[in-house]
């Protein structure tokens, strides 16, 4: 029985961690609630790209993006809830630009503009990390980052020399998928 309260579960953030807490709370804590409460939980997602960046094959679609399409790489983030149907979770293409922690409200700027804002029961901020370049980090919407690696593919084709710096992950990556290009 629902009692007509509205408990928003507010995630800001898409990515890894985002996606992960709004999944595992509609299976395995959402299903608890809705027998022992009369409140209605709903779960809203908050993020400044529309699409999912796959950043670990970042270092492959860099180099070359025939090899790692932009589709494979970047995908609605959306489409990854309609599993749960209408009741999953309500998405905002928007980026957050205040939080009201007195009020329990999070204001938002809509990506087609206009400003939003949701009342929060519980509030999770995975927003992550930003890398310096969009190459392997989203910096707003994924279409920055599209851009970049688009722009990357360009610079590669007619470059006579490469020079990667650092020996990280991505560095370690993008060397052996150069040499292989």
């Amino acid at each position: 029985m629902n009692d007509g309260s509205v408990r928003n579960v507010v995630i800001l953030g898409a990515a890894w961690a985002g996606q992960s807490a709004a999944h595992y709370f509609i299976r395995h804590i959402l299903p608890s609630l809705k027998s022992s409460s009369s409140s209605l939980y709903r779960v809203v997602l908050i993020d400044a790209s529309s699409h999912f960046y796959y950043k670990t094959a970042a270092p492959r679609a860099l180099v070359d993006s025939k090899a790692m399409p932009h589709k494979d790489i970047f995908t609605p983030i959306e489409q990854g809830f309609k599993q749960y149907g209408a009741n999953g979770v309500t998405f905002h293409h928007a980026e957050v630009t205040s939080i009201d922690r007195a009020e329990s409200l999070v204001h938002f700027k809509m990506n087609g503009g206009g400003m939003g804002e949701v009342k929060y029961y519980a509030l999770v901020i995975a927003t992550g990390t930003r890398t310096p370049t969009p190459l392997t980090s989203l910096h707003g919407d994924y279409s920055v980052s599209q851009r970049a690696i688009d722009s990357m593919n360009d610079r590669l084709r007619t470059a006579k020399e490469v020079i990667i710096t650092g020996g990280g992950p991505v560095g370690i990556e993008t060397a052996g998928e150069s040499k292989s290009a």
